[in-house]
């Protein structure tokens, strides 16, 4: 499930196409598994272990598979109507009493996600997004004019796609908000500026969150170490101190 504004909706699916091309709507599928916490736009995932197109068939389904999660809780989750209170005790309990577990009703150690899409049940581990990287709001050193912790996240995902092994650089990394971002997500990623203030206030961000200090002092033209990709947002000039002699440059 994807929650974004409608005018980042463009932003917001080329970034995703990355992972999966399977869009219908706000709705899509995928094979491989991709830790939903690394998308700034998915709101939850559901794992499915079972579908079917009637839903008392779908319980008779989970029973025969022998499907068994201990301390759990099963939610019905309405994609695009209004709550129905009936629909949703009705489908949480049948379904509830198909799989084999001690159910918690508060604190459960997992949720079972349940929803109803173009005539089919689906059901299966439900894993919401817990949007780690907001943390970085808080980060000590910021500069009005920095990309927003979510736009990074998005922009390293578009760097690496599905390989978190690449090397990655940030050439014009500022206050480090793309290499906070990458480095949360275990990515060998590199930062480089050339303006000594704003590394200084980028590595004591790196510090703060106990990350390792990958930015250096340096000028674009002078980094020779080989990268597999690099996100590059350039300062424009906006709002960016440097001397005169660069400024001629």
């Amino acid at each position: 499930m994807l929650t974004f504004r409608m005018e980042k909706r463009n932003f917001a699916k080329w970034k995703l196409d990355i992972f999966w091309n399977r869009f219908k709507g706000k709705i899509f599928f995928y094979e491989d598994y991709v830790d939903v916490n690394r998308s700034p736009y998915v709101k939850y995932s559901i794992k499915i272990d079972a579908e079917d197109c009637d839903i008392k068939n779908l319980a008779e389904k989970i029973k025969t598979m022998e499907l068994s999660y201990d301390n759990y809780k099963v939610q019905y989750i309405s994609l695009f109507e209004r709550m129905d209170l009936n629909k949703k005790h009705f489908v949480e309990s049948i379904i509830g009493s198909a799989i084999k577990g001690k159910v918690a009703i508060h604190d459960p150690l997992f949720k079972i996600g349940v929803i109803d899409f173009e005539n089919k049940w689906i059901v299966g581990q439900l894993l919401r997004n817990e949007g780690i990287w907001h943390i970085h709001d808080k980060k000590p050193v910021q500069y009005c004019n920095s990309l927003t912790s979510r736009v990074s996240r998005a922009l390293v995902n578009i760097a690496v796609g599905k390989n978190l092994n690449l090397k990655v650089v940030d050439p014009c990394c500022g206050i480090g908000t793309v290499v906070l971002e990458a480095l949360s997500m275990g990515i060998d990623i590199k930062g480089y500026d050339i303006n000594y203030k704003v590394v200084k206030g980028a590595r004591e961000n790196l510090n703060f969150f106990n990350y390792p200090v990958a930015i250096k002092r340096s000028d674009i033209k002078d980094i020779n170490e080989h990268f597999d990709a690099a996100i590059v947002d350039l300062p424009y000039g906006v709002l960016s101190v440097t001397t005169k002699k660069y400024k001629r440059i």
